[in-house]
């Protein structure tokens, strides 16, 4: 009986003790379903805390080539009555225009979830399989574009001037960057759009150059905005790297940003970068010693005719007063003789001398070259004992003022870009005297 109480009191204080072992404290004042609709509450109102509204540098996917491949401007304005006005201007707008306002809603799974949970035209399209560019359906196995409408809400600090998200399927960042009270969306849009054409014009016919440090780029097709980087002396299709970016405008500045960062020397990074208006240039944010600019002129210069090129100067081209007075000498020479006086062009010939062609045309087109000795040195070429080539020499001589316009080439030039550094459709020549003659590019 005694053994019979024995065990019995010991199961019971095994009872006890494994009971009061089981009791923990509560570590939450509130429920996990609470909690969660506190956290989707605190993202809704920072969302919400812009009046302006963000513009959201949206990338659908990874591609590396195809509408996927771009970055696409989105602005958004998230309001408190959990409607969400969305606008862009882009090939899926039909190059117009085009807003939208649906609801939205900040969901919560694993985490704080941008939800565009109602179909809006501006979001959706991204995705949606009957999407269309120039009447065609893009994208391949009814995926469209192949962008996201959820976002995981990956930073979102309270009052930020940024946000980032990711693509809950695709797994692209967007950052979202604040805009002022009273931006107008389709204006903003336009400004940016008119920076970029400016900037990264389609027909300049130069490449820009990236300068990191010791590495030394390339950049062809930036008009495209998924431009091509390579190795400054390395070959533009076996060393293609596509790097797409975004413009965005904030405090007057425009940025340019890279969709994926540049990993360089040293631990340093490259992948934003703010436009100095006064140099023409992109300086990164962090190491502006890191740059995007035009090419050098003279050294575009000469490459340009390397590869097959010419300048032209045209009787409407600016000019030096001397230079003008010069020209219209020849201008009028030539028509005292009832011929009209077309243009100048310049080349390199395959031995790298300097020819400068004079077009004319009587009865039909003729032209006569002058060989200048050529040599450039930095930012200046130097043209050198001219000599005419086969029978120029006699229209030379007959024509008031050529001989003269002949040897006012023959000095050294600095060579500069006529205004956007970055479109080097037209150059300017200066000559030590400061005369000075604009030349255009031909293709």
């Amino acid at each position: 009986m005694n053994k019979i109480l024995s065990v019995s009191l010991l199961l019971a204080g095994a009872l006890a003790f494994a009971s009061c072992a089981g009791e923990e404290e509560d570590l939450f004042e509130k429920s996990a379903a609470e909690r969660l609709n506190e956290t989707s509450a605190i993202y809704t109102s920072r969302l919400e805390a812009s009046p302006g509204g963000w513009v959201m540098e949206y990338y659908p996917t990874f591609d590396k080539e195809g509408y996927g491949a771009y970055g696409y401007l989105l602005m958004s304005r998230f309001n408190k009555d959990h409607s969400v006005t969305v606008g862009m201007n882009n090939e899926l707008s039909f190059s117009r225009y085009m807003e939208d306002t649906t609801p939205w809603e900040v969901i919560t799974d694993n985490g704080p979830v941008l939800s565009f949970n109602s179909y809006n035209s501006c979001i959706h399209v991204f995705s949606d399989p009957e999407s269309y560019i120039n009447n065609v359906v893009v994208g391949d196995q009814g995926t469209g574009v192949g962008g996201d409408y959820e976002f995981v809400m990956v930073d979102v600090p309270e009052d930020g001037q940024f946000n980032m998200l990711k693509g809950k399927k695709r797994g692209t960042y967007t950052r979202m960057t604040r805009i002022p009270e009273g931006t107008d969306f389709e204006t903003y849009l336009e400004e940016i759009s008119a920076f970029q054409n400016k900037v990264f014009p389609e027909k300049a016919p130069n490449f820009n150059v990236a300068t990191f440090g010791d590495s030394i780029m390339k950049i062809a097709e930036s008009y495209t905005t998924i431009p091509n980087f390579y190795r400054y002396n390395g070959d533009e299709i076996a060393d293609e790297t596509r790097h797409p970016f975004l413009i965005t405008k904030r405090d007057g500045k425009f940025y340019l940003r890279l969709r994926d960062a540049f990993e360089l020397a040293d631990d340093n990074t490259a992948q934003e970068f703010e436009y100095d208006e006064t140099e023409d240039i992109f300086k990164e944010v962090n190491h502006p010693e890191f740059t995007i600019s035009g090419p050098n002129p003279a050294e575009f210069c000469e490459f340009s005719m390397t590869n097959g090129h010419m300048w032209q100067l045209l009787r409407s081209n600016g000019m030096s007063d001397n230079m003008k007075s010069l020209f219209e000498t020849v201008y009028d020479g030539f028509k005292s003789r009832k011929i009209t006086f077309s243009s100048v062009q310049f080349s390199l010939d395959e031995n790298n001398a300097m020819l400068v062609t004079f077009t004319y045309r009587k009865t039909s087109t003729t032209r006569i070259s002058v060989k200048y000795s050529y040599t450039r040195n930095g930012d200046e070429i130097t043209l050198s004992n001219p000599e005419p080539v086969d029978n120029a020499s006699a229209v030379i001589s007959s024509i008031t003022g050529l001989q003269d316009f002949v040897n006012a080439l023959a000095t050294t030039f600095t060579v500069s870009s006529d205004g956007n550094k970055f479109n080097m459709s037209n150059i300017k020549l200066t000559s030590k005297s400061n005369d000075w003659i604009i030349l255009n590019y031909i293709n």
